[in-house]
Formats: C-alpha cells, sequence, structure tokens
C-alpha cells in the first residue's frame, strides 16, 4: 500500500523566539513521506533567517520543504491558505509557528489512525506549554458526529484546527477555506464544515502538539475593533452554512450559546486594553444575541462580565476590571 503524505502547513510572522522548537520539531518526526510548506507573511523579525539555518542542519529534510513568500502581509487566515493551495499531501497537518509537535512519532501516529479506523478527521490531545508546567488537555468527542459539531459551534471543545490531522479532499472538494482577513475565530469558522463533511471523525489520546501560552504578542491576548468584527463574519458564515442542515434546531441552539461566549470573550478583551475606547465598547454590545443569559451554560465568569455588560454597562466593566486587577476575572 502506498504510504500516504502529509503536508504541514506552517504560517510564518514575528516569531523569532519560537520558529527553531517549532521547525525541529517537525523535522524530527520519525514519518518520512511529508512535505512541509512554511509560508512567510512577511514578518518583520529574524524569523526566516532562523528558519533557514535550522533547515540547514536538516540535509535529509530540505527537498521536503517549500517556502513561499507572501509579497504583503495577509493575515493568518490567507497563510493558511496559501498552505492548502500549495498542498499536494493526502492529508493536512497545521501548526502554528509558536507551538510544536510533541514528539517525534506524532505524525505517524495520526496517519496510522486515520488508516486504521478509515477517518477523515483524527483529534489528538495537547499540552498546554508555560513556563515552568505544562498541562495536557484531553479532547472529548462525542461519538455522534452532529453532537460533535453541535459541541464545536457551542465552543463547548476544542475548534482550533492545529492537533488534528485533515483528509485534503475535505478542504479541497468541498471547497473550504479560511476566511480572507479574518483573525480571530478562523478556526472556529472552518474545523465545523470540516468535520460536517468528514466520514468519521476519531481521537487519538496522545497529547501530540504543545500550544504554548508564552507568546503574549498572539491575537487572542490582545484587542482591536477588527476583533469584534472578525467574530460577527464567523457568525454569519456558520449561521449560512449549518442554519439549512438536517439538525438545524440542535446547530441553531449551538450558535446561540456561541454567541454569549463570544461576546463574553470579546468583553473581556476590551477590558483587558491599553485604552477603553467607547466605539470599541459600542460595537462589542450591539454583538448579536439570540439566547438569554439565564438560558446558557455559561461559566460564572462569562455570566458576570455579560450581566455587569447588560445592567451596568461600559463603566460598570471598568470598575469591575479595575476592582479585580485582572487577576481573577480577566486572567
Amino acid at each position: 500500500m502506498q504510504i500516504p503524505k502529509v503536508s504541514v502547513i506552517v504560517p510564518i510572522y514575528g516569531v523569532e523566539k519560537y520558529i527553531e522548537r517549532c521547525a525541529r520539531s517537525i523535522f524530527e518526526q520519525s514519518y518520512k513521506n511529508i512535505e512541509c510548506i512554511f509560508v512567510n507573511d512577511c514578518t518583520k523579525d529574524n524569523s526566516m533567517l532562523i528558519l533557514n539555518n535550522v533547515l540547514d542542519q536538516y540535509q535529509d529534510v530540505k527537498d521536503k520543504v517549500i517556502i513561499i513568500n507572501h509579497q504583503k502581509n495577509k493575515g493568518l487566515s490567507s497563510s493558511r491558505n496559501t498552505g492548502i493551495e500549495a498542498a499536494t499531501g493526502d492529508y493536512i497537518l497545521h501548526v502554528d509557528s509558536d507551538d510544536f509537535l510533541s514528539k517525534d512519532n506524532v505524525i505517524e501516529n495520526m496517519v496510522n489512525t486515520a488508516i486504521e479506523e478509515d477517518s477523515d478527521m483524527v483529534v489528538a490531545d495537547y499540552n498546554l506549554v508555560y513556563q515552568d508546567h505544562i498541562n495536557r488537555i484531553y479532547q472529548i468527542i462525542p461519538s455522534s458526529k452532529e453532537q460533535y459539531i453541535a459541541e464545536m459551534l457551542s465552543k463547548s471543545i476544542s475548534v482550533c484546527v492545529w492537533g488534528t490531522l485533515f483528509k485534503t479532499k475535505l478542504y479541497k472538494d468541498n471547497d473550504i477555506r479560511h476566511i480572507d482577513g479574518v483573525n480571530l475565530g478562523e478556526d472556529y469558522a472552518v474545523k465545523p464544515r470540516l468535520a460536517y463533511f468528514a466520514n468519521k471523525v476519531v481521537h487519538l489520546k496522545q497529547p501530540c502538539y504543545g500550544y504554548v501560552q508564552t507568546n503574549v504578542g498572539a491575537i487572542t491576548h490582545s484587542f482591536n475593533r477588527k476583533n469584534t468584527q472578525d467574530l460577527n463574519t464567523v457568525i454569519t458564515v456558520l449561521s449560512s452554512f449549518f442554519l439549512n442542515k438536517d439538525n438545524k434546531d440542535l446547530y441553531r441552539e449551538s450558535i446561540y450559546e456561541a454567541e454569549l461566549k463570544l461576546k463574553a470573550q470579546l468583553l473581556t478583551l476590551w477590558c483587558g486594553s491599553k485604552y477603553h475606547e467607547f466605539d470599541d465598547y459600542k460595537e462589542i454590545a450591539s454583538f448579536p444575541i439570540h439566547k438569554k443569559i439565564s438560558a446558557s451554560r455559561l461559566d460564572t465568569k462569562s455570566r458576570l462580565i455579560l450581566c455587569v455588560q447588560k445592567y451596568f454597562g461600559k463603566y460598570g466593566l471598568v470598575i469591575m476590571y479595575k476592582c479585580f486587577h485582572a487577576r481573577y476575572l480577566f486572567k
């Protein structure tokens, strides 16, 4: 039997502190039928110099590496799309350039699982990597694919595309791409749609991915007005896709639950921003909500933030943030 080929897609921007570990974790994989697609999104630091220096130390993989240079900065979603278009493998594996594959047999185990289970998607456990410790995260994969999609749509389980092996045909046969220009919630817009077309989704009970928590420059740790616009776009795309499918009532309820979570996330980022701009707050306040807070499965933190915003507005949030000094509610 022909050994399947895996395309590993790595977007690069501003990761000079992390790219060496990321690249080595890919180059040292026991599985050899891979192509490594690095997409340089006009990074302004030394990330590409470091990558090329590391690559010089792995002569056996040089012919498997493709480096694509964007002519202008396009963002994470477009960089992933560039990699998808260039991919020639049977499978796609996304790796963010500030993260890494946790063991040298990750790709081998994922491919073997996909073959043995005849699955289009293999979802692996992962590690949260802090400066002084590591937390293993165990993925929860419901036995029903419909319930798995519903749990992703409600953001009750991970929607990250990294740490999952996808059959390339899921992207290319169904014309699914990441939304150009969307850099917050971009995975959330894609993974549930890929799962919808997958014949089967299986769980690999191995921590295959190191999700680094020390990159404070990551977009998930900062706020700008476009965050709200991005998440609004994502909700629109998912609603358009799922609300005319079978089980649309299940999917609708999940999307409505996610709206509350995303609004709480945006308010948290806004409170933690340096400047509490009123125009930014107004845009978040108008974020679409179709479900009562009391009827949701929100955690205590999200409920409190949404209730304070609902009854006390902008100034209530700012006062609460200052009182807690970002230690409890906004960490």
